[in-house]
């Protein structure tokens, strides 16, 4: 069985992670980049990235992906208040 490694975003985000933990921060960075392409929705990659960029001192971009991160997981957080808040009140169910 062959491993098609070019279309898994999770493959280069783990490469990635071990390259970081290793310190090869620019290696790291190159996997995140793919991952990032391959699912940009992933709150994660961008946080690993950010990571990296940190240990660089690249401070400004290193920032930007915090911020990402952030957006995309109050985005989810919303996303599911939102839903449970629909599904008890569907059902005359209140939580005060």
């Amino acid at each position: 069985m062959e491993l098609n490694t070019n279309k898994n975003p999770y493959y280069f985000f783990n490469r990635g992670t071990s390259l970081n933990a290793l310190e090869k921060y620019e290696e790291a960075i190159k996997d995140f980049d793919m991952a990032i392409k391959l699912d940009p929705e992933d709150p994660d990659h961008f946080n690993r990235r950010g990571t990296s960029l940190d240990s660089l001192s690249k401070n400004e971009e290193a920032i930007k992906d915090i911020r990402k991160t952030n957006i995309k997981v109050m985005g989810r957080m919303l996303i599911s208040m939102i839903w449970m808040i629909n599904f008890y009140c569907s059902r005359s169910v209140y939580l005060f």
